[in-house]
């Protein structure tokens, strides 16, 4: 099974019919320097199709520019959030607090190091 989900077409649509005067907003979450901020980008489309990351997160409807960075995996597909950090979705994922142990953080640690992702995180 992929993990990603990013070239997948979306099978679940909004349609803003009865909304017809309110504004939809992007659901993304953006993630710099360990702090979450809401992205405020109007959807500016009638019809919006419901993307997802990964299997293990939510639909979410996005503006054109996280839809862009989804398709540029700028995204963890652990938790969904789009890393906007030098050190990118991998460093995220690798580095992030998903429930590794000591021991696993530090080999992963290591194999950001040698991928040559430079942060003051990895030192």
């Amino acid at each position: 099974e992929t993990m990603c989900l990013c070239k997948v077409n979306p099978q679940l649509y909004v349609h803003q019919e009865s909304l017809l005067n309110e504004r939809l907003y992007c659901q993304a979450q953006d993630l710099i320097d360990e702090r979450t901020f809401g992205c405020c980008n109007p959807l500016e489309e009638v019809h919006w199709g419901m993307l997802r990351v990964s299997t293990r997160t939510p639909y979410l409807l996005l503006c054109a520019v996280h839809r862009h960075m989804l398709l540029r995996h700028i995204c963890c597909p652990g938790c969904g959030f789009f890393c906007l950090q030098s050190m990118g979705f991998e460093g995220h994922h690798y580095l992030g607090d998903k429930g590794f142990d000591e021991e696993d953080k530090e080999k992963k640690m290591k194999v950001m190091k040698q991928k040559g992702v430079t942060s003051d995180k990895l030192e």
